[in-house]
């Protein structure tokens, strides 16, 4: 195995449609760093709903098994995703076969395995009720954890999200979009090479219209638990990019003109590792007060 090393320097709905517009905002406000001298995690889990069963699994996901884990502690919030698929095909470069659906998990903690590991325990103990339509076999779905390395990076020319005026009738809301790149420093290439390589690359792309705003990330090991998704060797970064547009294959290609043009300077990677893919929120991010939200203030009305 390889010996990864991290780099210095994510009430609802009950169902929804087979295809929607991706307007919710992606991720947590701010710049997203743990507190004090705790690490911050995603814990991303890929995943499929059992065959005919998608519905039940998009209900179950959101009305319930986000509010289960979120009472853990330090499982700070979530968000779900689709894969767009015009964009991402399900069949990935390497021919393995892209999961449809993504959950983000924000964990912080000084132990991640200790956090990570109250999951099992409380499916165990019932807590946290199972559903049929997600398939639990041991290679049904696929986690991995990565830590935060930099603070969320948004554009430097002052560029933000933002609505059409009330009295707009005619302009939709910009879909937003969260693309996950995850990328292998090319052969020789030293820490500090990839980490100044990393943050102009990030500054250039952030200079793209529709690319708001970018989080560096790094790879951590995380002994999988007992009948849950088997370990898998991911590459050694992640870059969490949030764009925002009319259309998906119109951002992604104003990245690729700009990269061939030359105003984005290129990365010194492993390409044959490379791993990139468009998602959908299909879900606004949730903490622990938005599931109790009508619990807290009927306390506090006391």
């Amino acid at each position: 195995m390889r010996n990864v090393k991290c780099l210095l320097g994510l009430a609802l709905a009950i169902s929804m449609p087979s295809a929607v517009q991706a307007q919710w905002a992606v991720g947590s406000p701010g710049e997203r760093q743990a507190s004090g001298d705790e690490g911050r995690f995603s814990y991303i889990v890929f995943a499929d709903p059992i065959p005919g069963r998608e519905v039940e699994f998009n209900d179950w996901y959101q009305n319930q098994h986000m509010g289960d884990l979120l009472q853990l502690q330090g499982w700070e919030g979530a968000q779900r995703f689709r894969l767009v698929t015009e964009v991402s095909r399900r069949r990935a470069p390497d021919g393995s076969r892209r999961f449809g659906y993504s959950i983000i998990w924000d964990l912080d903690g000084a132990d991640i395995g200790a956090v990570r590991g109250q999951v099992g325990p409380l499916i165990e103990g019932g807590k946290s009720r199972k559903s049929p339509a997600f398939d639990y076999s041991s290679r049904a779905g696929v986690s991995v954890t990565y830590k935060v390395e930099t603070p969320r990076i948004l554009r430097s020319d002052g560029v933000r999200s933002s609505l059409p005026a009330p009295d707009d009738y005619s302009t939709p809301r910009a879909n937003r979009y969260l693309v996950m790149e995850m990328i292998d420093r090319a052969e020789g290439i030293s820490d500090a090479e990839f980490v100044e390589a990393l943050d102009e690359h990030l500054q250039d792309v952030l200079n793209v219209p529709g690319w708001m705003a970018a989080q560096r990330l790094c790879f951590t090991i995380v002994p999988p638990r007992p009948g849950g998704p088997p370990f898998t060797q991911f590459p050694e970064v992640l870059i969490l990019w949030e764009v925002e547009g009319e259309d998906a294959q119109e951002l992604a290609r104003a990245r690729e003109l700009a990269l061939e043009g030359g105003t984005i300077s290129a990365l010194p990677i492993d390409p044959a590792t490379k791993q990139i893919s468009w998602w959908e929120p299909i879900s606004p991010y949730i903490t622990l007060e938005d599931i109790f939200r009508d619990e807290a203030a009927q306390e506090n009305a006391k």
